[in-house]
């Protein structure tokens, strides 16, 4: 995923798949810096509302299956 797809993804609350796991949306973006690198991961709301779960967002993609 893009930084451009992550943030259309976030702005939209459109559920998102990361391990083959579907989360309802993205419920928040991080950047740190790391090594000189900006380490970019996304924070996923599951699906009871009671945790977050951080991926990087290399590995998280939008659900586009029965849409």
């Amino acid at each position: 995923m893009t930084n451009a797809e992550l943030k259309q993804a976030f702005l939209s609350d459109v559920p998102v798949r990361h391990n083959g796991i579907e989360y309802p949306c993205i419920y928040e973006i991080n950047y740190r810096k790391k090594g000189g690198h900006v380490n970019v991961t996304a924070g996923l709301l599951d699906r009871n509302g009671n945790c977050i779960v951080y991926a990087p967002v290399e590995k998280v993609e939008v659900v586009t299956d029965g849409i």
